[in-house]
């Protein structure tokens, strides 16, 4: 069996960046490494260094963070991105993004991928009019990552978030526009945690009020929905754009989408919250861009945002993801352990440190005679892998 390794060469911003990577800079601080065994890689202030030793969860957290943990097994290396051990806290590590530009083909996005264009994230909520691309596999092989499928729920839609409500008992008017009149079909409810004479408002009030605080933006194909804070101004409790009453769903905020093919992609805030969400009609189109410009069927208000900085490209086999020479990058987060293989070429980025990842064999006595195994891992025991936690 010939024995192989793991090249990173890691290449961290020399700057404060906001968890951004600048891929037109020199000033870089750069270390490359070889694993050879199930490994922790980290990074210290700039400093990327790796250990062979779980660390422990209170040696990270300001300076040191963890961004990437990696298993070996047979002739492939396993990646995992640290977000999916349960070990860690949110401040402990960075998250994992797959970098387009080290790709050789455009990456092919389904429902629940998040992308991200500079500082901000873009959860892809529902893709219509095209045939699904799955891969039901716990774990994705490097090469196939064109194909799509880095998110961990593939087959399971985002489901929109409800919140159940009681009605009013007490005979207190609504707080909006005064009336004790209640009704099946509007009636008196208790939305959030406020007492007295204002714990009460009519269900046709409060959407009248929440959908006040949405603009809607058309250009061309797209309709961008622009929510402010959905919360009550008096005990802050956040509101959900569905929420049920004896078991009834009722849907205060209304989203107009095309008959047939569309695309939905919701905007996050830094604390994965919606900030807007942009509606795209896809009929009769090819290709559709994201940036800063005004000219862009997305917009989007971020300055770490190139004026054009990528395209989704409409394909009958799907929707792909490619870069514009972005500045600052578009990436794809990743959410399942990726297989690295003999030939196969990563770029990943955790927050200013990008990796560059490769398996290449090591040259012994009897491979210049050619006796090599031609043994190939097993998913079986790729799937146990990504089963267990290293750190």
């Amino acid at each position: 069996m010939p024995k192989v390794y793991l090249n990173v060469k890691a290449s961290t911003w020399n700057k404060e960046s906001f968890e951004l990577f600048d891929y037109d800079t020199k000033n870089l601080a750069k270390r490359n490494f070889k694993v050879t065994e199930t490994t922790c890689i980290y990074r210290e202030n700039l400093k990327v260094s790796y250990s062979q030793q779980p660390l422990p969860s209170e040696s990270t957290g300001n300076s040191l963070k963890i961004i990437g943990i990696i298993h070996k097994t047979q002739n492939s290396f396993l990646i995992k991105p640290p977000s999916l051990n349960r070990n860690y806290t949110l401040n402990q590590y960075e998250d994992l993004w797959m970098c387009t530009k080290g790709l050789k083909s455009d990456y092919r996005i389904s429902e629940g991928d998040v992308i991200r264009l500079g500082r901000v994230s873009i959860r892809v909520l529902e893709i219509s009019g095209f045939k699904k691309s799955h891969q039901k596999k716990p774990f994705i092989f490097a090469k196939d990552i064109p194909k799509g499928g880095l998110a961990q729920e593939l087959l399971q839609k985002p489901q929109q978030a409800t919140q159940t409500v009681e009605l009013a008992t007490e005979q207190i008017p609504c707080r909006i526009c005064l009336s004790e009149e209640s009704s099946t079909e509007d009636p008196l409810i208790k939305p959030c945690q406020c007492s007295g004479t204002m714990a009460v408002v009519h269900l046709s009030c409060l959407g009248y009020w929440l959908r006040s605080k949405v603009s809607v933006k058309r250009k061309r194909d797209t309709q961008s929905y622009l929510c402010g804070k959905l919360e009550c101004e008096l005990c802050k409790q956040k509101f959900s754009e569905q929420i049920s009453i004896e078991d009834q769903k009722h849907s205060l905020i209304s989203i107009n989408k095309p008959e047939d093919k569309y695309l939905v992609l919701e905007a996050l805030n830094e604390d994965q919250t919606p900030s807007s969400l942009h509606v795209v009609s896809l009929r009769n189109k090819k290709y559709f861009s994201l940036g800063r410009s005004h000219r862009c069927d997305v917009k989007l208000s971020d300055i770490s945002v190139s004026r054009e900085h990528s395209y989704i490209r409409v394909s009958k086999k799907g929707l792909y993801f490619e870069d514009n020479n972005s500045k600052f990058g578009s990436l794809v987060k990743v959410n399942k352990p990726i297989a690295i293989q003999k030939g196969n070429e990563v770029l990943l980025q955790a927050g200013k440190t990008l990796l560059n990842l490769s398996v290449q064999k090591k040259l012994g006595l009897f491979s210049c005679f050619g006796l090599q195994s031609k043994e190939r891992p097993s998913e079986h025991s790729l799937r146990d892998i990504t089963q267990e936690s290293v750190c």
